[in-house]
């Protein structure tokens, strides 16, 4: 007996087995899902897992740091920050060293002769001044402003006036000294005004910029540091205000010219 074979009726099928092809279809839909979408954030959810776990020692470095820079304004050496801005200021410090000079000369009855200064660039910003300084011989960070002058007045005021010297601020140190009488034959036990100091100095001042790394817990001061604050709470400061402002001489004619009328 033989059987014919029925052809493979497409609707017959998709109607009897409508729930077999959805269920198959959410299957392939859900397959997907997993390959394309839940393995990847899951895969990024590991690598983020790890990089914080890294990030978390150097989050209490920072919780840290923050923690002192808040209490770093209660601290003594903090209080002298003014004082040695002052000693070793960021900039050159010309009409700072000019004040500071008058007023030890002034207090110790020294008149001074034949002052030479060069100050070279002085109204310039901050980022030409450190090239220069990286130009210059000096590889530490410190530059000097030079001067030469002779101090004139008797020899008591004139070595208080040394002293003196160097205990203003801007730090300031005597380089070459030579001590004589104006007067052929007198000695350094009279009081009159004639001896004569002809000395050469130099002014420091700071040309880098302080750079540390953010995490790096802030330096402790040694106790080496801590007589050099001590030691410059003598120094004495000018009482000169910022400058901000250039001023210029204005237009007043001296002369009493009249103007040109043109017409």
């Amino acid at each position: 007996m033989q059987t014919t074979k029925k052809p493979l009726n497409i609707k017959m099928f998709f109607v009897n087995r409508k729930h077999m092809l959805i269920a198959l279809i959410l299957g392939i839909v859900a397959f997907g899902l997993v390959v394309f979408a839940i393995i990847p954030q899951f895969r990024e959810f590991l690598s983020l897992s790890t990089e914080l776990k890294k990030e978390i020692p150097q989050l209490d470095k920072l919780k840290k740091k923050l923690v002192e820079l808040e209490n770093i304004q209660f601290t003594p050496e903090f209080a002298q920050a003014s004082i040695v801005e002052s000693a070793l200021p960021s900039k050159k410090p010309l009409l700072e060293l000019l004040t500071s000079l008058n007023s030890i000369a002034v207090s110790n009855s020294i008149q001074i002769d034949d002052f030479d200064l060069n100050p070279g660039i002085i109204a310039s910003n901050t980022a030409e001044l450190q090239a220069n300084a990286k130009n210059a011989t000096n590889k530490d960070g410190v530059d000097t402003l030079k001067v030469s002058m002779n101090a004139i007045g008797t020899f008591n005021n004139i070595q208080q006036f040394l002293i003196d010297l160097e205990k203003i601020s801007p730090f300031t140190t005597i380089k070459t000294l030579s001590l004589n009488s104006r007067k052929r034959g007198d000695d350094f036990n009279e009081q009159e005004q004639d001896m004569q100091a002809k000395l050469t100095t130099e002014s420091h001042f700071f040309t880098q910029t302080v750079s540390a790394a953010i995490e790096a817990p802030l330096p402790i001061i040694s106790t080496k540091e801590q007589v050099v604050l001590k030691e410059l709470t003598n120094f004495s400061v000018s009482d000169l205000p910022e400058q901000l402002d250039i001023k210029g001489g204005g237009l007043e004619d001296f002369f009493g010219v009249d103007p040109i009328n043109f017409d």
